[in-house]
């Protein structure tokens, strides 16, 4: 009876209660089973497990150790399968079951029963078996499909390869559009080569299946819309296409009047397509829109994403603004900066200042400052506040504060901890608050980010000396472990000494929270690799739940440490757990305030993994093409692909390449030489590449030479440079580039560009001469000017680039607050005499990879204290 009721509250367990539950269990049967003359049975687990004891254990199954799993499946005969032949849903609930454990299970089954697992009564007892289903050589019958998709609906892992594997074998092109709505989800299974396959009608009318289906991949999506998107849109049910239409091209998208997108809009699906175009696409929309509805109606009824390419001279234009736009949408910086100075005066209440969602980015100092303490305490725990924000706010506060010796614990909760971190004089603050809340104020220290101190910031060593104070120890070891417990973010402030002073039990309680403190100074990264050492052992000896403690400080040690670990099922699924889900933000980051980690060796090691495990040698450097990965690990080892060597990437066939082309051509750990081999693959694949294969090539095609591009390039659409041109590493082979360009010119003159156009030329702008930028329009340069400013161009590119904003807003000591954010790298090219012109004010707006270009020469001069905007401390 307890063990029921402990499964039924499985899930709300933590997973050292969970074994603890099975370990309980298995000391209680073994006692009651054991027979004394048998030497030695009392400590096996082979007489034990019975069907009735699989029935009663249910979940904690899944926490004994493989070998016991293992034992169990050959006992003769098996309780397991006494227990999967005699109910229907006994596996339906282990969503924790492991790959390696699927595994065993399947085994013993195949043994026991010889299963082939194709029948629909044996699939429709897998339950969670199913999220792990082994690949077939046969195809699967009908009934047979329906029983396995419906069990991977309910499957909390990903089961796309699963999906792929099954449709891989079934012919699809007779199916009509009740067939393919059947397949639901399964869906995304459908290769490129099978939905271009299907006949038109039959997509169309399943089309629902597909426009909802979110986890479609861009080469799926472009295969639907070649056969059904015009016939679509020229019957008026743009909306119709839902997430699929995040790939239709930009030209199409101009060729869509206001009305039409006005009610594409009113579908969930369409509006949230939006969310995955290129700024191309979204200009086009916008664009398109604006041709016959002025900018006001626009933002009545225009999806949030749509936003970023709004100009901010239009915003400014805008005579009327309606207060409900002020939270409706993303606004980026310098757009809440013309927000922020058409609403701020009618913001009175603190719940007016709380509300505030991207608005508060426009938040000047000047405005901070007027405010009352309870409307910067409304404020204060925005996430999209800025550090020069909360810096300026909180040495407002505290001048309002005015009294903090007379502070009570009910007064510091209201506290914002960001502005205590940020106070002007941290040690004057916190020594007027009296000592017997220290402990309180370390609370407050603790619920701070640490990243908004850079990573040597002599504030953090301040607040530390205070912590410990407060906790009467001279340094870290004089800890108890609910103090290290309580650090909280504050634990990212311990020092070189202090880690090493760590004892083993007082690190183990830490490495959650140093977990999440992000890439470290030298000294600390390289203390923290010792104290990992010496608490949980060498690399070698590391199991899964080593991983697990550990989490993202795995990724402190690169990969010749990371190598040593032995290769087998269990790590792999641990270190699967690891890779970042959501790909790093991009944009220029100062290195003091860099605290992503680098996955890369350990998407490396997951990749080893994967391939040693599946008989690939990864050392491979032969040129027999025996041993390549195929194409489901190639999709499963994503970014770690970069571990594979130009020999096996140049052996890959054309199937393999094209059907895993989308995850090779993102990896961004592909050397020249690597990207060399897969382009050499491509020019096999696409031998008369058409411009959509260009595309979908992207960060291949920087392999490109002069001779691959006079052969296989006539022609280029504004979409193809937008895909491919996204890299700086054209950069690095601005000749190519420029033959690239020139061939998009041939059909578009360069004084005829717009600011679509000039968008969604990314990198390849930096291949412009001088004199072809002068031949842009001031007007169309001024509509693209963030995303242009978001470029780091050859020096005298962004010179002329400079003189083309100056012809669109004037010299420079007049540019506003908004221009100086919007024009961004382009104010690297700014003149010792220029920069001198601009107010301080507005030139703490200049945007960081603007402040990474400029020359020291001209850094020195001024710009130096008014451009760090105070922040040498923090």
């Amino acid at each position: 009876m307890l063990v029921k009721m402990l499964n039924n509250t499985y899930d709300n367990l933590t997973s050292t209660v969970k074994k603890a539950v099975y370990e309980w269990i298995v000391r209680l049967y073994i006692n009651t089973t054991a027979d004394p003359k048998v030497t030695g049975q009392a400590n096996t687990y082979r007489f034990w497990i019975t069907a009735d004891v699989l029935r009663l254990m249910d979940r904690f199954l899944l926490q004994a150790p493989l070998s016991t799993l293992s034992g169990m499946v050959t006992q003769n005969p098996t309780p397991l399968y006494d227990v999967f032949s005699s109910a229907d849903n006994h596996f339906s609930f282990f969503y924790d079951l492991k790959q390696a454990q699927a595994d065993v299970l399947y085994a013993g089954l195949r043994n026991a029963c010889r299963c082939d697992f194709t029948s629909p009564g044996n699939i429709s007892r897998l339950g969670q078996l199913a999220c792990f289903y082994p690949e077939n050589s046969s195809p699967l019958q009908a009934p047979a499909m329906d029983a396995l998709f419906k069990l991977l609906n309910n499957c909390r892992s990903n089961v796309r390869h699963i999906y792929e594997d099954v449709l891989s074998k079934v012919n699809v092109a007779g199916y009509n559009a009740t067939q393919l709505s059947r397949l639901s989800a399964a869906v995304v299974g459908l290769s490129e080569a099978q939905l271009t396959s299907l006949n038109a009608s039959a997509v169309k009318g399943a089309l629902d299946t597909f426009a909802q289906n979110a986890d479609l991949s861009g080469s799926q999506k472009e295969a639907l819309l070649s056969s059904v998107s015009e016939g679509i849109i020229q019957e008026g049910n743009l909306g119709s296409l839902g997430l699929l239409a995040s790939h239709l091209s930009s030209d199409t998208l101009m060729g869509i009047n206001a009305s039409e997108f006005r009610k594409a809009f009113q579908s969930p699906c369409f509006a949230r397509s939006i969310e995955g175009m290129e700024p191309v696409q979204k200009k086009a929309i916008l664009l398109s829109i604006l041709k016959s509805t002025n900018l006001s109606e626009a933002l009545s009824f225009i999806p949030p994403s749509l936003i970023s390419v709004v100009p901010c001279t239009d915003l400014r234009a805008l005579g009327n603004f309606s207060s409900n736009w002020t939270n409706a949408f993303p606004w980026n910086k310098a757009q809440a900066i013309v927000v922020m100075e058409k609403v701020f005066s009618s913001l009175k209440t603190t719940n007016d200042f709380r509300a505030l969602l991207h608005a508060v980015r426009g938040l000047t100092c000047t405005q901070i400052q007027s405010m009352t303490k309870s409307q910067l305490e409304a404020v204060s725990a925005s996430p999209f506040l800025s550090r020069d924000q909360v810096r300026c706010a909180s040495a407002s506060y505290y001048r309002k504060l005015k009294t903090p010796d007379n502070m009570t614990e009910a007064k510091l909760k209201n506290t914002p901890p960001s502005f205590l971190v940020y106070a002007q004089s941290f040690a004057a603050t916190v020594n007027n608050i009296p000592r017997l809340l220290c402990s309180s104020v370390v609370d407050l220290l603790a619920r701070a980010s640490p990243a908004l101190l850079t990573r040597n910031s002599p504030r953090r060593a301040e607040i530390l000396s205070y912590i410990m104070a407060c906790y009467n120890a001279t340094n870290a070891s004089g800890l108890s472990l609910q103090q290290i417990n309580s650090l909280g973010g504050a634990a990212c402030f311990l020092g070189q000494e202090d880690i090493g002073a760590l004892s083993a039990a007082q690190f183990r309680e830490a490495a959650d929270q140093l977990s999440d403190c992000g890439e470290p100074e030298p000294s600390v990264k390289t203390a923290l690799l010792e104290k990992i050492t010496a608490v949980y052992g060498d690399v070698p000896h590391w199991r899964a739940a080593t991983l697990m403690q550990l989490r993202s400080l795995v990724m402190l040690f690169d990969l010749r440490f990371l190598y040593k670990l032995p290769v087998s099922v269990e790590l792999k699924e641990g270190l699967a757990l690891l890779l970042p889900q959501r790909r790093a933000p991009g944009g220029f980051v100062p290195e003091k305030l860099h605290f992503a980690y680098d996955s890369s060796s350990v998407s490396q090691l997951y990749a080893k993994m994967v391939l040693r495990l599946a008989a690939v040698d990864t050392m491979f450097k032969r040129d027999i093409c025996s041993k390549v990965p195929t194409t489901l690990q190639i999709k499963a080892i994503g970014n770690g692909n970069s571990i594979l060597t130009p020999a096996q990437l140049e052996c890959l066939d054309t199937n393999t390449f094209q059907a895993s082309l989308e995850v090779l051509a993102s990896v961004p750990g592909f050397s020249p030489l690597q990207l060399a081999a897969l382009k050499t693959v491509a020019l096999k694949a696409f031998p008369e590449p058409a411009d959509e294969d260009i595309a979908a090539l992207k960060r291949i095609t920087l392999a490109f030479t002069s001779n691959d591009v006079s052969q296989s390039i006539t022609m280029i659409s504004i979409d193809t440079l937008s895909s491919i041109g996204q890299y700086r590493d054209w950069l690095n082979n601005l000749r190519v580039a420029k033959e690239i360009l020139a061939i998009f010119l041939k059909d578009n003159p360069v004084n005829t560009l717009t600011s679509r156009q000039l968008i969604g030329l990314k990198y390849f702008l930096c291949a412009f001469t001088a004199d072809q930028v002068k031949q842009l329009s001031a007007e169309e340069y001024s509509a693209a000017a963030r995303e242009i400013g978001q470029l780091e161009c050859p020096a005298e590119v962004l010179l002329a680039l400079q003189e083309k904003a100056v012809e669109a807003y004037g010299d420079p000591s007049l540019w506003t607050k908004d221009e100086m954010d919007t024009v961004g790298t382009v104010t690297a090219s700014l003149n010792s005499t220029q920069i001198s012109s601009i107010s301080a004010g507005t030139l703490s707006y200049i945007t960081p990879e603007a402040i990474s270009l400029i020359p020291s020469s001209v850094f020195r001069v001024r710009a130096g204290p008014a451009l760090l905007g105070g922040s040498v401390q923090c």
